[in-house]
């Protein structure tokens, strides 16, 4: 069998090339689809969302107090589910002839997700240390120097500073701090084990239990976020920091826009599959009408139906498996490179820096290109097996009459099939839109596009008269004159040989839908992916002051609100005030009340967010609580009271217009600035460290905090989109030179089967540049109405596939048709194809151009 398929492979060397690289491209880009997808996902979840890691709120004493255990009283209460007490220490670090200052915490629970660990672990022992990345660089530190730590104290019988030196400590792991704060410009910490803090606390005269700084909570298993906020508000003498609903709600768009990714990418792979199917069924196709008298010469030498057959589909199998093989091994290798190709320039820790294969994968891949192998060799396999012998003396096969019963009986079913496909179609459609449930929608909409197809191959002969040959004769009507014979010829053949036509009209149509629909889908999901991220991304940069004994941010000053203002990068700045009202609404009936100036936001504010909506007259409450729509009057500090809208929205506090506030509160000084960053600004770590650096030169003693986590995950997270989008596109290129080579397949067919008519009109006196150009003209016709047919298909589906798979993201799904790829696409398959049409015909034409004279064409 192998000794037959290599001499079958070198006499169809260029159809096999074509096929092997269809499926080693298939296999390869099915992998990297399937690992994206899932690195996208573990991206998402491993992100925090905020900067209290995965905890929902953090709880602070508003003053030291001894004999109390902050940490597990806050666990006490019913609805809190974690609680993990942080202690800080300000201590010295030395190595070598180095040494800086910074700040020590013991390591948190993994489930906070505080850090994101570069390199080694996280302390074990009392005498290990971790440090962020910027210490180790300050300091040139690496996995297993060993450093002194002197810890810097005041105690309370001795106000002035006091300080010990601890043990020899290993640097046991190096760490990037997530929500990143650059109030100095740098973040200079490290983690000790919780019994190396416990011990320095003893030595400073501290109760371990006792001396905690913050406290850090999730809700238990079934408690809803506000019960617990409102619980552990409860407890006297703290100050509770909820990670707000914005914050909450930028985690859960960080993890749809995970669930998009991996969606698109394996609607990507599953295009990659089906545009296989079509260059391997096509090439079957000519090989088995090809190697039609040699299978017919083993049939009179002896050979039974079933060796026939397991001959075509021992050669299938072996192709498929090594290009498969092959290809699952350039698959598996690119995806090692993905997190390098996703992450780009950008510093930041919410992509990760390694990728996890999954085996399961890689055995999904190996499979299906194995099995779409079989698959499309079975129907040109069963037609081998059933060649007659006496076909030995036949070197043609007839094109078909177009009245023939067997074209006419194909017209009832393959309208049937067209009619119910639309039909399914329009079902899934209105499952999606009714949001009913999106698996139904989709396999609606994949099973309708099936059918579709389908019945595109029932009723393709019929539209070749009806379209082709009208096309072919308006060529005719716009050539020259020495070419208008050669475009009715092409004309009345289109109409002669309607089998030969459709498959033509098929293969075009079928490779065109998906090379749109996969370009349309894809803008599609990408603006939709981008759309969410902008959503959940309200602003990039936060700058605040200290809250005081009441949970207000101290103001914030005008030479520091213009500092923001003229920092590079930014773009806009957002001032937001703070200030007690007491409402009527249950819950909120004395709270902080967040307010600035609608008109400003929508210079600074995403235009999806929740912030965006904020209406005057109306107060927005965060949607911890319920959804109960009407009004609710609030009382500012001036006694006066108004009347204002209540609704719920992606807001951290309760939020109204500062036109309302100013009418029953005296504001004072901004509390804190929301800034955005133009997307050309450089780097965010970069334009974080300047607005730090130049507020501080404002500030004196006491600098306002600078926070910019938001800006670097959202833009980590943007670049990575129109990373992954630059790698579909070259992918597309490549898909599209090789599905355009895959379609001159039926070309190939076409002159095989015209072996006899060529030499008649050879023998009468027709040259073969006439040839040629009468079949170039066919195949351009034939190719516009394929092409025409599959573009419109293609962006119709595309839209309603994208409705179907996005139709639970909340954010609204966009449709954005790419007409200018698709355009570039469209030209490149169509110049491929027509281009290409011509090697085979003049090859063909040269190599049987003695059989052309003297008669030959009554050869049997």
């Amino acid at each position: 069998m192998i000794e037959l398929f290599v001499r079958a492979a070198r006499l169809h060397r260029s159809r096999y090339i074509l096929t092997f690289l269809a499926i080693v491209l298939s296999t390869a880009f099915t992998v990297v689809s399937l690992e994206l997808g899932r690195y996208g996902r573990d991206a998402a979840t491993a992100s925090s969302g905020s900067g209290y890691g995965q905890a929902t709120a953090v709880v602070t004493p508003k003053a030291p107090s001894a004999n109390r255990n902050l940490a597990a009283e806050v666990a006490r209460v019913p609805t809190v589910g974690e609680a993990y007490g942080q202690s800080s220490h300000e201590a010295r670090i030395r190595y070598e002839a180095k040494a800086v200052d910074f700040r020590a915490f013991n390591v948190p629970d993994p489930a906070f997700g505080f850090y994101k660990l570069l390199d080694g672990r996280m302390p074990l022992q009392t005498n290990e240390i971790a440090v962020t990345q910027a210490l180790a660089s300050s300091l040139g530190l690496k996995i297993g120097d060993t450093v002194t730590v002197g810890i810097k104290y005041r105690s309370k019988d001795q106000p002035e500073e006091q300080s010990f030196s601890a043990p020899p400590m290993v640097v046991s792991g190096i760490y990037e701090s997530s929500g990143s704060t650059l109030a100095t410009g740098t973040s200079l910490t490290g983690y000790v084990a919780d019994a190396t803090s416990r011990q320095w606390l003893v030595r400073e005269g501290k109760n371990p239990n006792e001396a905690v700084d913050k406290v850090y909570v999730t809700a238990a298993a079934g408690a809803s976020d506000a019960q617990m906020l409102s619980e552990v508000s409860r407890l006297p003498g703290v100050v509770v920091q909820s990670r707000s609903s914005m914050a909450q709600d930028r985690a859960k768009r960080l993890l749809d826009s995970a669930s998009i990714m991996e969606t698109t990418t394996l609607a990507l792979g599953l295009f990659a599959v089906a545009l296989t199917c079509v260059v391997i069924w096509n090439t079957f196709q000519v090989l088995a009408l090809t190697r039609r008298r040699s299978l017919a010469t083993l049939r009179c030498l002896g050979a039974s139906v079933r060796q026939i057959w397991a001959m075509v589909l021992g050669e299938a199998l072996l192709l498929g498996t090594v290009s498969a093989t092959l290809g699952l091994g350039i698959g598996m290798a690119l995806a090692e490179f993905i997190p390098k190709v996703v992450r780009g320039p950008e510093e930041a820790w919410e992509i990760p820096s390694s990728i996890t294969l999954h085996p399961p994968f890689a055995l999904l891949a190996l499979a299906t290109g194995v099995l779409i192998t079989l698959g499309c060799a079975i129907w040109p396999g069963y037609r081998a097996t059933h060649t007659a012998p006496l076909a030995a003396l036949d070197e043609g096969e007839p094109a078909g009459d177009p009245r023939a019963p067997g074209l006419r009986r194909r017209l009832l079913p393959g309208a049937v099939v067209m009619g119910l496909g639309v039909c399914v179609v329009v079902l899934g459609q209105s499952v999606s839109a009714l949001r009913l449930g999106t698996e139904p929608g989709i396999w609606g909409i994949g099973v309708g596009g099936t059918l579709l197809i389908a019945s595109s191959v029932l009723l393709s002969p019929f539209l070749s008269g009806a379209t082709a040959a009208p096309v072919a004769r308006a060529v005719r009507a716009l050539a020259p004159q020495d070419r208008r014979v050669d475009a009715e010829f092409a004309a009345e053949n289109i109409k002669r040989s309607p089998r030969r036509s459709g498959a033509a009209i098929s293969a075009l149509f079928i490779t065109t839908w998906l090379l749109t629909g996969a370009a349309a889908g894809a803008s599609s999901a990408r603006e939709t992916l981008l759309a969410n991220l902008d959503a959940g991304h309200s602003h990039d940069i936060n700058v605040y002051q200290a809250f005081d004994s009441e949970g207000l941010g101290m103001g914030i000053s005008p030479e520091q609100q213009a500092s923001v203002a003229a920092a590079r990068g930014v773009s806009g700045v957002l001032p937001i005030y703070e200030t007690k009202v007491k409402t009527s609404v249950a819950g909120y009936e004395s709270t902080t009340v967040e307010a600035f100036d609608p008109s400003v936001a929508r210079t600074v504010v995403s235009a999806r967010s929740g912030p965006a909506k904020l209406r005057e007259g109306r107060l927005l409450l965060p949607e911890n609580g319920g959804r109960t729509v009407g009004s609710a009057s609030a009382v500012g500090n001036n006694g006066r009271s108004i009347r204002l809208e209540v609704r719920y929205g992606k807001v951290a506090k309760p939020t109204m217009a500062l036109a309302d506030l100013k009418r029953i509160s005296s504001t004072g000084p901004p509390t804190t600035l929301w800034a955005s960053v133009a997307d050309s600004a450089g780097s965010s770590t970069q334009i974080a460290t300047g607005v730090a650096t130049g507020v501080n030169a404002v500030s004196g003693a006491h600098p306002p905090v600078v926070t910019s986590w938001m800006l670097r995950q959202h833009r980590a997270y943007r670049t990575a989109v129109a990373r992954v989008t630059g790698v579909f596109s070259a992918h597309l290129v490549v898909a599209t030179l090789i599905a355009a080579a895959g379609v001159t397949s039926p070309i190939a067919l076409a002159l095989v089967e015209r072996r006899r008519e060529t030499a008649v009109l050879r023998s009468l006196g027709q040259t073969r540049h006439s040839l040629r150009n009468a079949l170039t003209i066919e195949q351009a016709a034939l190719g516009s109405v394929g092409m025409a047919l599959g573009l419109v298909f293609g962006v119709v589906g595309s839209v309603l596939t994208t409705r179907a798979l996005f139709s639970g993201v909340d954010t609204g799904i966009f449709i954005s048709v790419p007409w200018l790829s698709i355009s570039i696409v469209i030209g490149l398959e169509f110049l491929v194809t027509v281009g290409l049409t011509a090697v085979p015909a003049k090859s063909w034409m040269e190599r049987r151009s003695t059989s052309f004279r003297d008669g030959n064409f009554l050869r049997l």
